[in-house]
C-alpha cells in the first residue's frame, strides 16, 4: 500500500484539539492508499448500490445515490474506477460532474455494515458512465451503520419526471417526521484549496432520532468518535457548506439537501462534538429508487 497523504487544515485542527494527531499520523499508512487495493476492488464489484459526492460551480456539495447489478463499479486498475449508472433524473449530480472535477465514491454494504471510501477526479461523463481517477482509497470501521439486507436497489427511471420532484426550503411536518425517523443520511463535504482540493461523502448513523429538528431550518446531530482522522468535520471546519441524502427505504423517496454547517465542541458529554446544520434549499424526489430490503436489527449499532 502506497500512501502520501497530506492532512488539510481543517483535519489537522480537529486531529490536534482531540489529542489524537500523532497516533493518526502514525496510522496513515495503514489507512490511506494512493490506490485501490485488490480486497477494495472486490468489493465494490459486488455492490449493488454506491453513494457519491460532488460539487457544483459554486462549491455546494451534493451527496447522492448510484445503482445498478453486482458489478456496476469496476475497478479498472487499482488508480481508476469505473460506474455504469444512470443517476436519477432530478439529481444535481449530472450538472456537477464534468472532466476535471472532484468526486468521491463511498462503498456501503449494509448487510455487513463494511465500508470503503475512494476521492479522486472525473476524467470521463456521460448519461451512462462515470470514469474517474483515483488519489485516495481507504476503510471505515462498521460503527453506527444500521444492518439492512437489500436485495433489489434500481433507479426508478420510469417514473421519475418533473412530477415526482418538489423544492423545499423549510423542514415542515413531513419533513421533520422523516428526518427524526431516520438511522442513515449521507453527508457531502468539499475542502476548496487548490493544492489538497476534493469533495468526500461519507455515512452517519444512530438509533431513530439520532438527528434532531430544532426549527424549520435547522438541524443537529451528535457526532460520535470514529477513526479521528476528522476527513468530513475537517472539511467543515474549513469550509462549512454541506450536502446532505435521505434515502426512504420504505418509499424509494430521496431528499437531498443543501446546508450549512457548524460545529459545537461538547467535551462535558459522550459525544466530543454537535453539528448544527441550517438549511439552504433542498428536493425531494419522490419513488425515485425501486428498493426491495428488510431491516435486521439494531444489535450490531457499534
Amino acid at each position: 500500500m502506497t500512501s502520501s497523504y497530506m492532512f488539510n487544515h481543517g483535519e489537522l485542527h480537529l486531529q490536534k484539539l482531540s489529542g489524537v494527531e500523532k497516533k493518526v499520523s502514525a496510522l496513515v499508512p495503514h489507512l490511506i492508499s494512493n490506490e485501490v487495493p485488490a480486497q477494495h476492488q472486490e468489493f465494490y464489484a459486488n455492490l449493488n448500490m454506491v453513494f457519491v459526492g460532488t460539487v457544483d460551480e459554486t462549491g455546494q456539495p451534493c451527496a447522492s445515490v448510484l445503482c445498478g447489478k453486482k458489478g456496476f463499479v469496476n475497478a479498472i486498475n487499482e488508480k481508476k474506477i469505473q460506474i455504469n449508472a444512470q443517476p436519477i433524473k432530478s439529481d444535481p449530480l449530472i450538472n456537477n460532474t464534468k472532466n476535471g472535477s472532484s468526486i468521491g465514491l463511498l462503498g456501503l454494504e449494509f448487510e455487513t455494515r463494511r465500508r470503503n471510501r475512494v476521492n479522486g477526479q472525473v476524467v470521463t461523463f456521460d448519461n451512462e458512465k462515470i470514469i474517474f481517477e483515483v488519489n485516495k482509497a481507504f476503510g471505515n470501521c462498521p460503527k453506527y451503520i444500521q444492518t439492512r439486507d437489500i436485495k433489489e436497489f434500481v433507479v426508478n427511471s420510469k417514473n421519475v419526471s418533473k412530477n415526482n420532484v418538489e423544492v423545499i426550503d423549510s423542514i415542515n411536518g413531513g419533513i421533520n417526521q422523516w428526518i427524526t425517523n431516520a438511522n442513515t443520511f449521507f453527508i457531502a463535504s468539499y475542502y476548496p484549496q487548490e493544492n489538497l482540493r476534493g469533495v468526500d461523502v461519507s455515512h452517519r448513523g444512530g438509533k431513530r432520532g439520532f438527528v434532531k429538528v430544532i426549527d424549520n431550518k435547522t438541524m443537529s446531530f451528535d457526532d460520535y468518535p470514529g477513526n479521528n482522522v476528522y476527513m468530513t468535520l475537517g472539511n467543515m471546519h474549513s469550509n462549512p457548506v454541506v450536502g446532505l441524502l435521505f434515502i426512504d427505504f420504505n418509499t424509494g423517496d430521496v431528499m437531498q439537501l443543501a446546508c450549512f454547517s457548524e460545529i459545537i465542541e461538547t467535551p462535558e458529554e459522550e459525544h466530543a462534538r454537535k453539528v448544527i446544520l441550517k438549511l439552504k434549499s433542498g428536493q425531494i424526489t419522490r419513488q425515485a429508487l425501486i428498493i426491495d430490503s428488510e431491516f435486521l436489527e439494531y444489535s450490531r449499532f457499534v
